[in-house]
C-alpha cells in the first residue's frame, strides 16, 4: 500500500484570515503527481477559513494510479483559529491490479478534552479511539500554517509532533527551512521535512504555496500546475465525488498564477 498525501503537508494558501469573508477559500489548487517522470494521478486541495467560528478547514482528494495498484485518498479536517484539532474524516480505497475488492480505511474523530475519540475502520474491522493528545499536537495538513505562523527565515528548524490523518497516530517530525532562493524564476524557501520516516524537499514561495514537492526515496514530484486539466488528463475525475467533498468541482484557481512554470512534466528531482 502507499499513500502520496503524506509529500503535501507545506500547502499554506494566504494566511490573511483576518481580512477574509466568511468561509472564504484562502488557497485551491491543482496538482499533478510523477513518478521516476511518468503522470500517476493529480492531487487537489482547498483551505478555507470559517471566520465567524473561526475554523481553519483542510479538503484534499488525491488519486494516484501506479500501474500495479490504484489509490484514491480524501480528507475533511477542521482545526480552531490556533491549530488545535477540531475533528476529520479520512477515507482510503486502494485495488490492485486483478483484485475483485478494494480495501477500503475509513477514519472519523473528533476532539474533545484533550482525547481523540472516534473509530477506525478498515474493511470490516472497527476500532473504537478514545487517545490522549498532548498539547500542542496538531493534523499534519495545516503544518504549513504553523510554520507560517511562527515566521519563516533561513536556517530556521521546526520540531514538532503531529496527527498523521491516514493512521489516526502522532508521530514526531522535523522541517528546516535550508535556503530562499529563486525555484523556476519565482521566489521561494527550499525545506526539507522529515515525518514517519519519510524525507522530502518543498518549495514554498513567498506567498505561502508549494510550487514543487519531491520525494528521493519514492521518486515522486508533485507540481503545482495552473489549470486542471494539466494534472487530470487521462485520469478519472470523479464529479460526484468532488461534489460532495468540496461542494463543487474546484477550479483550482485560488494561487499565484504559475506562468513562469515549464509547462511540461519535470524531471523526477528539484
Amino acid at each position: 500500500m502507499f499513500y502520496f498525501n503524506r509529500f503535501y503537508l507545506f500547502f499554506l494558501g494566504s494566511l490573511f484570515f483576518l481580512n477574509v469573508a466568511y468561509g472564504e477559500i484562502l488557497f485551491e489548487g491543482y496538482y499533478r503527481i510523477l513518478a521516476s517522470k511518468k503522470p500517476i494521478g493529480y492531487f487537489i486541495q482547498r483551505y478555507e477559513f470559517l471566520k465567524k467560528e473561526k475554523i481553519f478547514s483542510s479538503k484534499y482528494y488525491i488519486y494516484a494510479n501506479n500501474g500495479a495498484t490504484q489509490v484514491t485518498e480524501s480528507l475533511k479536517a477542521q482545526s480552531t483559529s490556533k491549530f488545535e484539532p477540531l475533528q476529520y474524516a479520512y477515507t482510503s480505497v486502494v485495488k490492485g491490479v486483478g483484485q475483485k475488492t478494494a480495501k477500503v480505511k475509513m477514519i472519523d474523530v473528533k476532539f474533545k478534552k484533550g482525547r481523540m475519540v472516534g473509530f477506525v475502520a478498515n474493511g470490516r474491522h472497527r476500532q473504537q479511539l478514545n487517545t490522549k493528545i498532548e498539547k500542542g499536537v496538531f493534523l499534519s495538513t495545516f503544518l504549513g500554517y504553523m510554520m507560517l505562523k511562527k515566521g519563516l527565515s533561513p536556517q530556521r528548524k521546526f520540531s514538532y509532533k503531529a496527527i498523521a490523518e491516514e493512521e489516526a497516530q502522532v508521530f514526531p517530525g522535523t522541517a528546516v527551512i535550508v535556503s530562499e532562493e529563486k525555484f523556476r524564476g519565482i521566489p521561494a524557501f527550499k525545506i526539507l521535512n522529515t515525518f514517519k520516516n519519510s524525507k522530502f524537499v518543498s518549495y514554498l514561495s513567498t506567498k505561502g504555496e508549494v510550487l514543487f514537492t519531491f520525494a528521493p526515496l519514492q521518486q515522486v514530484n508533485v507540481e503545482l500546475v495552473d489549470r486542471p486539466l494539466e494534472a487530470t488528463k487521462s485520469f478519472p475525475v470523479p464529479q460526484k465525488t468532488l461534489k460532495a467533498l468540496f461542494g463543487q468541482v474546484p477550479l483550482g484557481k485560488k494561487h499565484q498564477p504559475l506562468s513562469v512554470l515549464p509547462k511540461k512534466p519535470s524531471k523526477a528531482g528539484p
